[in-house]
């Protein structure tokens, strides 16, 4: 059983430290804040990425193939997707429109 903040928390998964594991986060919405964790108890990383308007989605992958997973947002206002190498705040690293 894995809880974390309000009631609009999106969850997320992905293997956040390389350890071959994938591992539980949210992401909220309303301000672009991340709270990753490495195990089952214990928050390892919050940070804000995206600095968006409320209504990004969240998407995981390893975007540069360095084996961690990290955070992206679609932002369905514009149909971008922001994309971030790291798991901490910061620049977006990629950036594209997908969709129409």
């Amino acid at each position: 059983k894995f809880g974390h903040g309000p009631s609009g928390d999106l969850p997320v998964a992905g293997d956040w430290n390389n350890d071959g594991r994938d591992t539980v986060g949210v992401f909220r919405p309303g301000n672009s804040t991340w709270y990753l964790t490495n195990g089952t108890g214990v928050l390892d990383a919050e940070f804000i990425f995206g600095h968006g308007p409320s209504g990004d989605v969240p998407v995981t992958g390893d975007w540069d193939n360095d084996g961690d997973a990290t955070p992206g947002v679609r932002r369905p206002s514009n149909n971008t997707v922001y994309l971030r190498n790291t798991n901490s705040g910061g620049a977006v690293d990629i950036q594209f429109i997908y969709g129409v």
